[in-house]
């Protein structure tokens, strides 16, 4: 397959605004993902809820600074655009779950190529039950998340953060806890989808997604320093900051 270099997702000197709903701010980042790439940041337990995984997404407010996603600022796009754009970020939620609790779980995971694609119902359906016998279910569960078991529900959650081919993967897992058979079967996933050149942003502190070689980010940073430093292993270059408060 050919080399693909192209900036997947790029933050130039963002700074979030104060939000209720995040426990830090992001300040000054300024970081390029490029395709195949990712970046391991660990995140501070003290302030699981960061703006970073909704700044990527063009979700989180800004007072300074712009993030792009393929080569476009979230702000200069229409509100259509972003939706379209969002269509190819695939997101894996952790403390929020972000289940539709009146949707069942099959429902949930074919979701967004419902809404962003015009392909075949049939052909979304087959995609959702190939993705979920990968993280060891039998098939796409056909019931409320409500009455589903936790485990089945993370397998479902990581299958519907694959669908449609994203370019771009969000492993936001703060205080998720994920199951050692789901973790290990989202790293080999993981690892197929950097070699079809997605970029990927992943928020951890298990410490088995950091001492594992099979990760083999390009990035690392820890949130819980001041100012977090996303350092380029092969270039060790400091890229980016976030901070608690």
């Amino acid at each position: 397959m050919a080399n693909d270099d192209r900036t997947i997702l790029a933050f130039d000197a963002v700074t979030t605004a104060a939000d209720v709903l995040y426990d830090a701010r992001i300040i000054g980042a300024t970081f390029a993902l490029r395709a195949g790439e990712l970046a391991l940041i660990r995140f501070d337990p003290h302030a699981p809820r960061s703006p970073l995984p909704d700044a990527a997404m063009g979700l989180a407010e800004l007072s300074g600074g712009a993030v792009q996603i393929l080569g476009q600022s979230w702000e200069a796009l229409s509100p259509r655009a972003s939706c379209r754009l969002r269509g190819r970020i695939g997101r894996l939620f952790g403390m929020q779950d972000a289940w539709v609790d009146h949707l069942d779980i099959d429902e949930n995971v074919t979701l967004r190529l419902r809404h962003h694609t015009r392909r075949r119902l049939s052909v979304i359906d087959r995609e959702a039950n190939e993705l979920s016998r990968a993280f060891g279910l039998p098939g796409l569960p056909t019931i409320r998340p409500a009455t589903a078991e936790p485990r089945d529900l993370q397998r479902a959650a990581c299958a519907r953060m694959l669908m449609g081919s994203p370019q771009l993967l969000i492993i936001d897992e703060p205080a998720s806890g994920l199951y050692s058979d789901v973790l290990a079967a989202l790293m080999r996933e993981v690892a197929v989808a950097r070699r079809r050149h997605v970029a990927v942003l992943w928020i951890s502190a298990d410490p088995i997604v950091w001492t594992d070689d099979s990760i083999a980010p390009t990035f690392r940073g820890d949130a819980g320093e001041p100012g977090l430093a996303l350092m380029d292993l092969a270039k060790t270059a400091t890229l980016a900051g976030l901070t608690a408060g």
